[in-house]
Parts: structure tokens; sequence; C-alpha cells
């Protein structure tokens, strides 16, 4: 299997969630927007902030982090959202 880079990644993070919003900030993803009430986790319903980058975003500054790509495995579609739990 081949592996290709995804072209588009984005991130949903609660916003006390410091360590993931440093982190995708570290990574150079854009801020997108918020949305109230995103996901019901631990018995309410959470805001969550929306975070993205996509291949263009990434080549205008540094290629995509090794991280990034070593998780994907090739089995990323070509815009996956990862769900800050």
């Amino acid at each position: 299997m081949a592996i290709t880079t995804p072209h588009r990644l984005e991130a949903n993070i609660q916003p006390d969630n410091t360590s993931s919003l440093n982190l995708v900030k570290r990574l150079d993803f854009q801020r997108e927007g918020y949305s109230p009430a995103f996901q019901f986790t631990n018995g309410e319903w959470r805001d969550h902030e929306r975070w993205a980058i996509t291949t263009e975003m990434a080549q205008a500054g540094a290629p995509w982090p090794t991280e990034v790509l070593s998780r994907s495995n090739g089995d990323l579609a070509p815009t996956q959202t990862l769900i800050d739990p």
C-alpha cells in the first residue's frame, strides 16, 4: 500500500485543552472557528475550537511534520477529522 499525504487535517479541540491547542499552533494549523455544544462528553455537551491545515498551507511553511505523517499509514481519507476526547 502506498503512503499518501492527506490533503487536509482537522482537529476539534475543547477550549480548555491547552496541551492540544499548543500542539496545533506549533504545527501551524489555522483556527477556523468555534463549535458550541459540538460533542457530548462526560455527561454534557462540550464546545470545541476547529483547527485545520492543508498541504498547501504546510508547503508554504514547512513540510508536513513527521509525527503527523507517521500516524497516517496511508489510511487517512482526503479530509480526516481528529476529535479531541
